[in-house]
């Protein structure tokens, strides 16, 4: 499997926004644009959350519609999805994956029912956490809810068992601070599971996204490194296949 780089964006409000430690959303631009931007460059996959659906208790129309007509790689959205109902609409209209992390706490059953009708492979779990006193804690609802002490490798194997076919590591503390991946959970738990593992939070540099790569992670998620430090998909591609990753080429 060749390594991925994965654009994150976050809509919010009608525009593309940036949030720092999952709170103090900026905007950066707009979605439209960057969707045209991130597939015109090469992206492998991009993850779209949209941040008002769950508020809402619906899904953006326009946004889905356009994301899927203008999204030329995988793509996985996210956000108030509680149902299966919710997931169908979403994969019905196209889109590849769904992405779900307040559902892996409040309702297994769901993502159960979810895989069965969709298969693994449109799944993708996002564990959401922070580092506290050298312990891991487990947030939903965009961080705003803690559901205590975790052990990330006891809940990835249990996201294996409900049928999710891949997980994101989240660092809320990292997220927006292009200080770098949280290195510490890369190496223990980068080659803990057999499902493709992806690392989200604190992206400064393509040597971040090689060193998840070399402990076995799949992919590497990222959103700040584009909006503020203006790195391309397709110079990070050229940095990382000079190091000798297995990054699909630019063509």
């Amino acid at each position: 499997m060749k390594f991925r780089i994965i654009p994150v964006l976050l809509f919010k409000n009608g525009s593309l926004v940036k949030s720092v430690g999952f709170d103090n959303h900026r905007i950066v631009g707009d979605v439209t644009s960057s969707i045209r931007v991130f597939s015109k460059r090469q992206a492998d996959e991009m993850i779209i959350y949209d941040l008002d659906a769950r508020k809402k208790g619906e899904f953006n129309s326009n946004l889905i519609k356009y994301s899927v007509q203008n999204c030329n790689m995988p793509l996985t959205m996210g956000g108030g999805i509680n149902t299966l109902a919710d997931a169908s609409r979403l994969i019905d209209e196209g889109c590849d994956k769904i992405s779900v992390s307040t559902l892996i706490h409040e309702n297994k059953n769901v993502v159960l029912n979810i895989a069965k009708k969709y298969g693994s492979q449109a799944i993708v779990a996002t564990i959401d956490y922070r580092t506290i006193n050298k312990k891991h804690y487990v947030f939903s609802h965009n961080g705003k809810i803690c559901h205590g002490e975790t052990n990330i490798g006891k809940l990835i194997k249990l996201l294996t068992e409900i049928g999710v076919g891949e997980v994101i590591l989240s660092s809320i503390d990292r997220d927006g601070s292009m200080t770098g991946y949280d290195k510490k959970v890369i190496d223990n738990y980068g080659n803990c599971s057999k499902l493709p593992l992806i690392i989200s939070g604190g992206c400064q540099s393509s040597s971040d996204m090689f060193f998840s790569e070399k402990r076995g992670f799949s992919g590497a998620a990222a959103g700040s490194i584009f909006y503020w430090k203006g790195d391309s998909i397709m110079s990070l591609k050229s940095e990382l296949r000079s190091m000798g990753s297995n990054v699909r080429a630019v063509v």
